[in-house]
């Protein structure tokens, strides 16, 4: 298995890591895992990255994908020329994908049509396209909208094209940019090729809750909360914002299924070790506004817990056991840990939020509010410690 994983990932960031990324390396990394988990966590992530990675040639797929629609949609298109017309943003500073994306695109468009695309200085065009590999929490994708919004014309036409985009950072942009496009008319579309699952809201109603069964990021179970450096560790979560923090555990009394993983006994094994590991990591290190175990997130949190990459980079809201740290060891404290899927790291990527970042107030949607009493222990029954049957999630397991 980590033959075959080496042989997934050898295209990652090629030619800008100091490592070949082959079997040896991906035993390094496994290797610091608890021994009686590492087969499993090898079966995992192969599974997932079979699935969730993207090297070059998924890239070109996408890329001659997002073409055919481009030219379909464009009413300035001619056959030689499918993309006239069309302003294609680079505005994320240099070495981000949307760069590498466009520059890859434009020789797309040159070896199949002979020519290029427009990006450079704005002129008049009334169609934008914002190119990029991944949304997650979305963050970026809306300061770099406000940003663009301010230099086009009104009645103009935005078209915002990911490969990857996770549903809950997706719904909340989109909510967001629509409002702010109508001051000036614009249209704005905002489309992915694959989307990830991650809608963790639960909704309670008179015969009982609805939730979303299919959980794309990781979300560990409920019966991690009592093990002593977990349940100390969102302790210290809730001592520093003041108040209980929504939404950390993955409720192990309702039907959620395996996700992204091969079955639903592999992923808590999986999501503990890599919680716990990375929970290590963070107690091994400063501070970092929005950093968790399971990757950056804008509330307190584990972490966003995606875990997907391209060949470009990997995502920091990805948990920190597969991007975090040095392969050659530097003297700092990313030497920590040795990882899979090595991050270009640099000041801003270790605090990639603006100096007026500030954590958002995950929303309070009853998620505390008792509204039954189990009938074995008689506490307070809500969202958080429901065991799905009608006992809390202490005592369902005796029913």
């Amino acid at each position: 298995m980590e033959r075959e994983i080496a042989e997934i990932i050898k295209g990652f960031r090629q030619d800008s890591i100091e490592i070949e990324m082959n079997q040896e390396h991906v035993h390094k990394w496994i290797s610091q895992f608890s021994p009686d988990t590492q087969n499993i966590i090898l079966e995992e992530t192969l599974h997932i990255l079979k699935e969730w990675y993207f090297p070059k040639d998924k890239i070109n797929l996408f890329l001659d994908k997002m073409m055919d629609y481009l030219k379909s949609e464009n009413e300035n298109a001619t056959d030689e020329e499918p993309m006239k017309d069309i302003y294609f943003w680079n505005i994320q500073e240099s070495g981000k994908s949307q760069s590498q994306l466009v520059e890859m695109l434009n020789d797309r468009v040159n070896q199949k049509y002979g020519c290029g695309i427009r990006t450079g200085k704005l002129i008049s065009e009334k169609y934008y396209v914002y190119l990029d590999d991944g949304l997650y929490t979305g963050s970026r994708l809306r300061k770099d909208i406000k940003r663009c919004i301010e230099m086009i014309p009104e009645g103009s036409r935005i078209d915002v094209i990911y490969m990857i985009a996770c549903q809950s950072g997706l719904d909340f942009s989109k909510r967001i940019l629509e409002e702010l496009c109508k001051t000036k008319n614009i249209k704005i579309n905002i489309l992915r090729w694959r989307e990830i699952c991650n809608n963790k809201k639960i909704k309670r109603h008179d015969n009982g809750v609805s939730y979303e069964p299919i959980q794309d990021c990781l979300w560990p179970s409920s019966k991690l909360s009592k093990l002593p450096e977990i349940s100390a560790y969102v302790e210290k979560l809730e001592e520093i914002k003041g108040k209980k923090v929504y939404y950390c555990f993955r409720n192990a009394g309702y039907k959620y299924t395996a996700g992204i993983f091969s079955n639903l006994v592999n992923r808590d094994i999986v999501e503990e070790e890599f919680l716990k590991k990375g929970i290590a990591i963070t107690q091994n290190i400063q501070e970092h506004k929005g950093l968790y175990p399971l990757g950056y997130n804008l509330t307190p949190s584990l972490g966003f817990g995606s875990f997907c990459a391209t060949d470009l980079n990997i995502s920091n809201t990805c948990p920190i056991v597969l991007w975090w740290g040095n392969v050659i060891e530097k003297g700092n404290e990313l030497d920590c840990w040795y990882p899979l899927l090595p991050r270009r790291i640099s000041a801003k990527d270790i605090n990639p939020f603006d100096a007026d970042w500030t954590l958002q107030e995950a929303e309070d949607d009853g998620y505390d509010d008792v509204f039954d009493t189990c009938p074995d222990c008689g506490c307070g029954i809500s969202l958080r410690n429901d065991g799905g049957n009608g006992f809390c999630i202490d005592c369902a397991w005796n029913h």
